[in-house]
């Protein structure tokens, strides 16, 4: 999927494919290119690595959205279910802060509050951090259908429904 400077969604392209490899993914991207799909400004990742190399290949300057809800799930997987409300709430103000300024500032905290407790949720959050937060960069009216890859994973959802296997 695509998303126009207007905010259409617009459906890119749709392909079987045996792997996720870098090179399955430059296929894809070049495809596109083929078909007229000038340099994108973004690109909304769940953090497939052959699909990060790819687009680092193709469009090294092309800025990464990482996943927020994608993120927050790994993050409360590392931390014992009777505590996970709280984190989770810790981690909503994060990707759902009024500027990028705010999200750090509670990025921050977060880590301060948590580190012990749960240094491997905490590793997780922080890494690649800012790939978590590129939506702030772009207009605030853009941040609901970038912040998370769930538009995409929706459409999956849609084809899966109507697939019949025989």
């Amino acid at each position: 999927h695509g998303i126009t400077r207007q905010g259409k969604r617009v459906f890119l392209h749709l392909s079987l494919g045996c792997s996720e490899t870098t090179e399955s993914w430059k296929g894809v991207l070049s495809d596109l290119v083929e078909r007229g799909l000038r340099w994108p400004q973004l690109f909304v990742i769940d953090g497939n690595q052959g699909l990060l190399k790819a687009i680092k290949d193709i469009w090294p300057e092309v800025a990464r959205q990482r996943c927020a809800v994608h993120r927050i799930r790994n993050v409360l997987a590392r931390v014992p279910k009777k505590k996970q409300v709280e984190v989770s709430k810790g981690l909503h103000r994060i990707f759902y802060a009024a500027c990028l300024d705010d999200a750090r500032d509670e990025a921050r905290q977060f880590l301060s509050r948590y580190s012990r407790e749960f240094p491997t949720a905490c590793d997780t959050l922080a890494k690649h951090l800012e790939e978590c937060l590129t939506f702030y960069r772009f207009p605030e009216r853009h941040w609901k259908h970038i912040r998370t890859s769930n538009v995409i994973e929706r459409s999956f959802k849609e084809v899966t429904k109507r697939l019949i296997i025989v």
